[in-house]
């Protein structure tokens, strides 16, 4: 029987995409943590602004801090949508390489005859 020359070459091939892989899935584990933990930080923002309501009565001294609780929300919400973008747009470049990469892997291992 014929040895297989390459083998070793598709070896560490396989072992680098199985690599690539394993970063990619790193990368979407932390895009959906770092999604959750923004969605945490609102609703507790939520919940502190909304336990302050229920302990305030509806009057016109109270106006002002219902004026300021609703624009420290939308400030809330504008800060958490722009850390996402930002951090869905880094995460999307660099699982953008990486696939790049595994691809690039994947066509060399293909390459390689068997023999």
């Amino acid at each position: 029987m014929m040895e297989d020359v390459n083998k070793d070459k598709r070896d560490k091939l396989f072992q680098e995409i199985v690599n690539i892989e394993k970063q990619e899935d790193i990368i979407l584990d932390l895009t959906r943590d770092y999604q959750k933990s923004l969605d945490e930080f609102l609703e507790d923002i939520s919940l502190i602004t909304r336990e302050a309501e229920m302990r305030l009565s509806s009057s016109s001294q109270n106006e002002l801090f219902f004026k300021e609780k609703y624009e420290m929300d939308l400030i809330a919400r504008r800060y958490v949508a722009k850390q996402m973008e930002v951090f869905s747009e880094e995460s999307g470049t660099a699982l953008k390489k990486l696939s790049i990469k595994k691809e690039r892997l994947m066509k060399e291992r293909s390459r390689l005859p068997w023999e």
